[in-house]
């Protein structure tokens, strides 16, 4: 693995960025999103605009699709194939995931960032890939990044 520290900027103050050379397993993800990108126009939006892949620690491989609809009640294909994980085993850790439209890999937002952080005590650790060459921890994405603390007994509050 090829890791690469440099210094950039971050708002008001400096961190370090572990940047990752991509690996041949993380471009066959890459191939993989890139085939699952077909836009379609349904009554209620599009679907398809976007495809994500992610690799658990387990080397089990998810995707999704995205669907853009009216109302607000669409959502990101990163959670489409984050959710299908989920429905297959409940406690899962992303070890890598790309997302990708038309124009190329895209990063995943804000609602994905922190999806991936809240999934499992190690989500700050998951790979994002964001460009065809390197790859960062979500940890670099989302700096200060909030997480639950409670006991396996506590339900969260409603």
């Amino acid at each position: 693995m090829n890791l690469v520290r440099t210094l950039e900027p971050c708002k008001r103050f400096f961190c370090y960025h572990r940047i990752v050379i991509v690996s041949e397993e993380d471009s066959k993800l890459i191939e993989i999103a890139k085939s699952l990108v077909k836009e379609e126009r349904i009554p209620g939006g599009v679907v398809g605009e976007v495809g994500a892949v992610m690799r658990t620690s387990e080397g089990e491989v998810f995707s999704g699709v995205c669907m853009h609809l009216v109302c607000g009640i669409g959502f990101c294909a990163e959670h489409t194939a984050i959710a299908t994980a989920v429905t297959r085993k409940s406690n899962i850790q992303i070890d890598t995931i790309v997302a990708v439209n038309k124009n190329g890999i895209i990063p995943p937002c804000g609602r994905c960032r922190e999806l991936m952080n809240v999934l499992s005590e190690n989500g700050s650790n998951t790979w994002i890939i964001l460009d065809d060459n390197e790859k960062v921890q979500l940890a670099d994405l989302l700096p200060r990044a909030w997480l639950p603390r409670r006991s396996s007994t506590e339900r969260p509050e409603a």
